[in-house]
Formats: structure tokens, sequence, C-alpha cells
């Protein structure tokens, strides 16, 4: 292998282990990746390719997992699976599932974040239920239903005319027919300037895993290509080592 393929392959892998980390709160490296193509066990490698594949399993029971997949490899399902094995099941975990955990990442809405200065009532302005009398305290229930009801009603008006402008915009900009919609907070981003500039603050950590997903699926045939060398690896060692045991 050349030496511009194996700055390649480790740049790639790079980008992988980015991914990794950004979207399962992980904590792998490209050293781990290199360490397990030989089976080692430095840099607690086994511990760290395990909590890696229990933050990105479904399941509480990660052989569950793996079976319902129906992954085949029979060592893997051993008590104690050595680095390769563990990084050749968490590849193919994440084979399965990184397209759609990092869509289920991204979708998740972001919020307007609403700071909300709370008024210091004085204590002689506070009202005293105790001091009123059964006919005021009738009026006072009365017209606090009467505000609830005010309320809803405003609510609903509120949640029709987002509607409407969401269908304005997504008109305006085409989007109604690639069956896209915009949040509420996307459509006040575009209509004000100091809300756009927090939308792209906030939206920041999306943008940057989104950027190095796309660069990782720009490069991800070289990474593929290197571990189908790693199982071919790994098959032909546990055949090596099958033979061995029929002395």
């Amino acid at each position: 292998m050349s030496l511009t393929t194996t700055k390649e392959i480790k740049n790639t892998i790079g980008l992988l282990c980015k991914l990794l980390n950004l979207i399962y709160d992980t904590n792998i490296k490209p050293e781990h990746f290199r360490l397990s193509k030989f089976n080692k066990t430095d840099e607690n490698v086994v511990s760290i390719l395990q909590n890696t594949l229990d933050k990105i399993s479904k399941e509480s029971n990660i052989q569950i997992n793996f079976i319902d997949l129906n992954y085949t490899r029979k060592q893997f399902f051993n008590e104690n699976p050595g680095s390769r094995e563990l990084l050749l099941g968490l590849i193919f975990l994440v084979s399965h599932t990184i397209e759609w955990d990092l869509k289920k990442l991204l979708d998740q809405g972001l919020e307007i974040r609403h700071s909300s200065t709370a008024t210091k009532v004085r204590a002689h302005e506070k009202f005293d239920l105790e001091r009123l009398d059964e006919h005021d305290l009738k009026n006072y229930v009365m017209w606090l239903e009467g505000k609830i009801l005010s309320d809803e009603n405003m609510l609903v008006e509120y949640e029709e005319q987002i509607v409407k402008i969401q269908a304005k915009f997504n008109e305006k900009l085409d989007i109604k027919a690639r069956n896209i919609g915009l949040t509420t907070y996307e459509i006040l981003a575009l209509k004000n300037k100091e809300i756009g500039e927090q939308f792209i603050q906030d939206t920041e950590p999306q943008v940057k895993i989104l950027n190095i997903y796309l660069e990782w699926t720009k490069k991800e045939k070289q990474f593929w290509k290197w571990m189908v060398c790693i199982s071919k690896l790994n098959n032909y060692l546990h055949t090596k080592i099958e033979k061995l045991q029929m002395f």
C-alpha cells in the first residue's frame, strides 16, 4: 500500500471518527482502528470499541441487536471478542444505522429561545383572595375562565396564521414541490435579520456534522476497501488457527 493511499485511508477514518463522536457522543480515534486491524489491546482499544458499540446499539443487549440484523460472524458472539472482531462488528452496525441516526439528529427541530424577564410585584400589589367575599370570588373565577378561553382562541388564531405563512413561504421558495416544509423558526429567520443571525448560530452544530458527513461520503469507498482487507485477513487467520488446532 502506497504512502499516499495510507494517508488517504487515515484521513477517511478520521472523518468517520468525527462523525461517530458527534452523532453518538463517543471518543473513538483513528488509532483505535489501526490497533484493531492488528487485533491489539493497547490504548484501551477493546473498551473503547465496546463503549462505542453500546452507544450506537438500539438494544440493551448488543448481541440481540446483531442477531436482528442477521450478523453472521460467529467470532463476534464469543465471550471476549478481540479488537479486530469488535471493529468488524462496529462497522457492520454503523453501516446499518449512521444514515438514519444522522437524519434523526438533523431533523430535530430547533426551538426559539425566548428570554423572559420576571416582573417583581411589590408586596402591597399582591392579590389577596382571602379578602374577597363569595360574590367577588365568583366574579373572579368567571373572569379567569373568560381569560383562559380568550387565550386559547388567540393560540388557535396564531397557529392558523403560522400555517398560512408556512404555506406562503413554501410556495414562494418552491419547497412544496419537494415536500419539505419550513419550521416556524426558519420562517422567522428568513424574515428577521436578528433571528436569522441567531438561527445560523444555533444550527452551526448541525451544519458541521452535515459537512463532515458529505466529506465522508466522497471518500468512504476507500474505507470500505480497507475494511474488506481486514475482513479477509481475519478470515484467513481464523482458518489458519482452526487448521493448527486439528493437529
